[in-house]
């Protein structure tokens, strides 16, 4: 099922038979850095919860990415906890983005649209920034990334932020 659509993009709903695509992303070299990659356990159970968002991006029929959420509502704050997209450097990423955080804050209507991102990835630090979320603050060497401790940057964007 659709759950939006960009100019160039649609969101599906991800099922189970997604996941070995899933998985493919995470593992491949460019991106296992930057995302952690879950178990099949772990996303089947992402998959199917109420309070989790996983969704395939896709142009016209190709799959080219796919995107993690956790949804809480009692505090009207979504996290993006993964998007990754296979077809780097094509405009995907910030279309995907913008959609997601119009999405998000103006159909859902949630509050906040959060995100953690590690010190080490500046393309996605610059794309954050650039799509006005402000630097809440840094987890100093918070996360074991095979044996080397990197920090995470949070960065967030409000509705209010938004309407300005």
């Amino acid at each position: 099922m659709v759950v939006f659509k960009t100019d160039r993009l649609k969101f599906i709903d991800a099922t189970e038979n997604d996941i070995p695509y899933i998985m493919r992303l995470e593992q491949h070299p460019e991106n296992r850095k930057f995302v952690v990659q879950g178990s099949v356990e772990e996303h089947t159970i992402e998959i199917k919860a109420a309070d989790y968002l996983v969704m395939i991006i896709k142009e016209k029929y190709d799959r080219i990415g796919y995107l993690l959420c956790h949804k809480d509502v009692a505090n009207s704050s979504f996290e993006l906890r993964r998007m990754i997209i296979q077809s780097k450097g094509q405009g995907y990423g910030r279309e995907a983005m913008n959609g997601l955080i119009d999405y998000v804050i103006n159909k859902l209507k949630y509050h906040r649209f959060w995100l953690d991102v590690y010190e080490d990835n500046p393309t996605g630090i610059h794309l954050y920034e650039s799509l006005g979320m402000q630097l809440d603050g840094i987890l100093k060497k918070s996360y074991n990334r095979n044996g080397e401790f990197v920090s995470q940057h949070i960065y967030s964007i409000t509705n209010k932020e938004l309407e300005k």
